[in-house]
């Protein structure tokens, strides 16, 4: 038994729901600044965050209170809402693990385990928010009644007739979105974030850390860097850029 997804969702909440303290910190160079600059603070942050997410969701307030407080377990429209508002979570919200090479993070609240890393890939989450949007439309240019549940599941449907795959009658459309301008976009994304990865493993993987050579030059003239005050010291001996756990040599 892991965390549950009610778990998850009160911690993706939590980073949302009040500003990240950070911009303090990002005078610091070294590996927490460099991750970072790959974060925005939270958009609906603040006074009003339940109103807020009722507006962008459609669900109640005070639903996503109850939620948030245990005194209802997320529904399921609560959870496509989340995922679909910070689709680069919604792996790990459902499953409770994280797949950061390839964009796939949780949120800053939460501890992840067996991989370490919250750094998400560039690219990846506008990739996420346009493949989402592109579905959504073809199913509203489908014309699927979403309030019938045949109809929805006949529309989403393969079949196997015969020898090959046959789909529903939204393969027209998804061909003819596929010469709209928001799929060319999409296909950019796609490419941008694919552009990205080969300094994103650098950094992944410990050969392109700029300022892990910086922070060494400096220490071979003598600099002392400030240490960063609440840091959790069982975590100092490695970078937040390494992509699993690696025990404290000196604890080995």
């Amino acid at each position: 038994m892991s965390s549950t997804i009610e778990d998850r969702v009160i911690l993706i909440l939590k980073e949302q729901m009040s500003p990240a303290d950070l911009e303090s910190l990002k005078g610091h160079e070294g590996p927490f600044s460099a991750l970072l600059s790959l974060w925005s603070q939270p958009p609906y942050a603040g006074r009003g965050f339940w109103e807020k997410l009722s507006q962008l969701t459609g669900i109640p307030s005070a639903r996503w209170r109850s939620a948030f407080s245990r005194k209802q377990k997320p529904t399921s429209a609560m959870i496509e809402s989340i995922a679909h508002l910070w689709p680069k979570y919604a792996f790990w919200l459902v499953t409770g693990v994280t797949d950061a090479a390839n964009g796939h993070v949780a949120p800053l609240t939460a501890l992840t385990f067996p991989e370490f890393l919250h750094a998400e890939q560039p690219g990846a989450d506008a990739y996420f928010s346009k493949a989402i949007a592109l579905a959504k439309r073809l199913y509203e240019e489908g014309e699927v009644d979403l309030e019938s549940d045949e109809a929805r599941l006949a529309a989403v449907e393969r079949t196997l007739p015969l020898a090959h795959w046959v789909g529903s009658d939204l393969v027209d459309v998804a061909y003819r979105l596929a010469t709209s301008d928001e799929y060319q976009e999409l296909v950019r994304a796609w490419e941008g974030r694919e552009e990205s990865r080969a300094e994103h493993l650098g950094r992944v993987l410990g050969t392109d850390r700029p300022w892990e050579r910086q922070l060494e030059e400096g220490k071979s003239l003598g600099l002392k860097l400030t240490p960063i005050p609440g840091q959790d010291p069982r975590v100092t001996h490695q970078s937040s850029w390494d992509l699993f756990y690696k025990p404290d040599s000196e604890d080995a």
